[in-house]
């Protein structure tokens, strides 16, 4: 069964904040009062997502075959 959003969020201008200290993997959009917070499963995988929102919401888009990479 093919899956598909509720919904949809552009991203362009909002800020990617770490989460608070009492769980490192919690992390938040935030533009004009409006906040969207977020958990992943590990700290790794919050760094990965926040990464690609940070870049979502910049403007920015993959160039070549290896720019959607996300890996450090």
């Amino acid at each position: 069964q093919d899956m598909r959003a509720h919904t949809s969020v552009p991203l362009l201008g909002y800020q990617v904040t770490a989460g608070t200290q009492a769980d490192p993997r919690v992390f938040q959009l935030q533009q004009s009062g409006q906040f969207y917070t977020f958990k992943a499963e590990t700290e790794e995988l919050r760094d990965r997502w926040m990464k690609a929102m940070e870049r979502a919401a910049s403007g920015w888009s993959p160039r070549g075959p290896n720019d959607g990479d996300l890996s450090d």
